[in-house]
């Protein structure tokens, strides 16, 4: 899978098996310059390749760009290395929220197109908290098909200050920011599915502070880091009552600009 795209700068897409990479078949991007002329794609910046999404469940990647400019990418939200627990419904994967994509100092940064918002039916909002070594249910979060908006101060470098979504009981699906790694961790350990394990993003707080915006479907997250910096996807396939969310820390953080929209289905 190789494929030269313009998104208002060139952009090589491919996919690798490098053990650099966190999956066995990660979809990679460099940017740079291409010539129609003599078929030649010079890459600018280091070496190293890019991963589109730091997350489980993405691959073979597809643009397009709109009347009105814009550059729109989708998914599969599957990943070839990734437990097929669907197999015997005669389905795999489903495909990722349509995407904008923007170019900024060499990096594609990616955000849930703007058409999302026509389908929010029920905002909620919490007010500012701080949580030390604790968790806190955000009772009017609930709902499985939703966008869910927050920064967390990180300043005070909690070992883990985050949000657990799709939680029952002892299961949920944790995303949060670790600051002895200075990643943040999708954690799917204890979705309730057979699926499991841990992907990271190294991403550095801006002003302390780390934003995260989580789209959540029947059986799916997917988390846009610090305005969409990246991105990270999981399928999760969590009962259909497993809907609470609570904000987690590990030590001392701050939660502010909570926001929670449901989104309509039809």
């Amino acid at each position: 899978m190789e494929n030269i795209v313009n998104l208002g700068g060139y952009v090589l897409l491919s996919r690798t098996s490098d053990y650099e990479y966190q999956n066995d078949d990660s979809c990679v991007y460099k940017i740079g310059n291409f010539s129609q002329v003599n078929g030649k794609f010079r890459y600018s910046g280091g070496e190293s390749l890019e991963e589109f999404d730091k997350g489980f469940s993405f691959y073979a990647p597809q643009t397009m760009t709109t009347s009105d400019g814009r550059h729109i990418l989708t998914a599969w939200m599957k990943s070839w290395g990734e437990t097929n627990i669907t197999k015997t419904d005669g389905w795999a994967g489903s495909m990722v929220l349509p995407r904008e994509l923007t170019i900024i100092d060499d990096h594609i940064y990616q955000a849930p197109v703007r058409e999302l918002a026509n389908y929010f039916i029920r905002e909620e909002t919490h007010e500012d908290v701080t949580l030390d070594t604790e968790s806190l249910e955000l009772t009017n979060f609930k709902g499985k098909s939703s966008s869910i908006t927050l920064e967390i101060d990180v300043s005070n470098n909690p070992s883990k200050a985050g949000i657990e979504v799709m939680k029952n009981g002892r299961y949920g699906t944790k995303i949060y920011y670790d600051s002895t790694i200075g990643c943040v961790v999708f954690d799917r350990t204890a979705c309730g599915s057979l699926l499991s394990g841990f992907r990271y993003a190294k991403v550095e707080p801006i002003n302390g502070k780390i934003k995260l915006q989580i789209i959540q479907d029947v059986s799916s997250v997917e988390v846009f880091i610090n305005d969409g910096y990246y991105t990270m996807t999981g399928n999760i396939f969590a009962d259909a009552e497993y809907e609470n969310v609570s904000l987690i820390a590990s030590g001392n953080a701050t939660f502010t600009n909570l926001k929670f929209n449901e989104i309509k289905v039809d």
